[in-house]
C-alpha cells in the first residue's frame, strides 16, 4: 500500500470506511424492518383488529 500515491490510498481508505458504513445502516434498516414486522402482528392480534375483521 505504501507504493501507491496518496490520493489512491485515501481513495482506499474512503472505500473501507463507506462499507462500513454501508453495513451500519443496512443493520439499522433490517431492525427497523424486523420493528414494523413485529408491531403488524402485535396489531393484527388485538381486539381491535378482531372487531373490524367482523364487519
Amino acid at each position: 500500500m505504501e507504493q501507491f500515491n496518496p490520493c489512491l490510498r485515501n481513495f482506499v481508505a474512503m472505500g473501507k470506511t463507506y462499507e462500513k458504513a454501508l453495513s451500519s445502516v443496512t443493520f439499522a434498516a433490517k431492525g427497523y424492518f424486523d420493528a414494523l414486522v413485529r408491531m403488524g402482528e402485535l396489531a393484527s392480534e388485538s381486539h381491535g383488529s378482531k372487531d373490524l375483521g367482523e364487519l
